[in-house]
């Protein structure tokens, strides 16, 4: 079940029949992590939240922790399965259509 207020036409939403479902690699109970649509590097993972938010300041306590988990337990991965560093960013920018969902 998707939040009511999850915008049809944000790349981000999964109930939008524009996100690429196929990316997500898995789903938690408030976030999902994906693989990006264009990565920056090899290894490169999205951490979105599942209700369309438009920056830090709009998510609810328990989607904050399950970000910090998640973010915390690729960070791991990375380092045991890859000898390799996470660094981490949030990005929120304003778009022609309006704010973007944030993800990590």
């Amino acid at each position: 079940h998707y939040p009511d207020d999850a915008r049809r036409d944000c790349w981000f939403c999964l109930a939008s029949p524009g996100c690429e479902t196929h990316l997500v690699t898995g789903v938690g109970d408030t976030c999902y992590t994906c693989l990006p649509k264009g990565g920056l590097v090899d290894a490169h993972a999205l951490i979105v939240p599942i209700a369309h938010a438009s920056d830090r300041a709009s998510l609810d306590d328990a989607t904050l922790s399950e970000l910090e988990t998640t973010s915390d337990s690729l960070a791991k991965a990375f380092r045991e399965k890859l000898n390799s560093h996470a660094v981490a960013f949030e990005r929120v920018a304003d778009t022609k259509k309006g704010v973007y969902h944030i993800h990590r």
